[in-house]
């Protein structure tokens, strides 16, 4: 399934990334300063953990930053983007977010 981009407009808070998707949150070419990203499975307790994969793509190869993640139910990850060279100006990178379980609630801050 090809990545299904979102638009500018929900570039700062996204809701209910649910899989089995393929997510772009940051599409190439939206020169975005990326500071900050925090995930949350703020689901409910029986609704279980939830897997992702948290991947820079860039001309179709991806640089994973979190693979086949499990994040429990009712917790959250926090990634601080200062190590983490991103660069999305004139269609290069593009942040993605696959989810293969679950429901993934993101806030990314720029």
């Amino acid at each position: 399934m090809a990545p299904q981009p979102l638009p500018t407009s929900q570039l700062q808070r996204l809701h209910s990334c649910t899989g089995t998707a393929i997510f772009t949150i940051v599409p190439e070419g939206t020169n975005a300063v990326i500071k900050s990203i925090n995930l949350a499975n703020a689901r409910a307790l029986a609704a279980g953990a939830a897997l992702f994969d948290l991947y820079i793509e860039n001309g179709g190869t991806k640089f994973y930053i979190l693979r086949n993640h499990s994040l429990a139910e009712g917790s959250r990850l926090f990634i601080d983007f200062k190590d983490i060279h991103f660069n999305n100006i004139q269609n290069q990178d593009a942040l993605v977010l696959g989810v293969q379980v679950g429901i993934v609630d993101v806030i990314i801050s720029t």
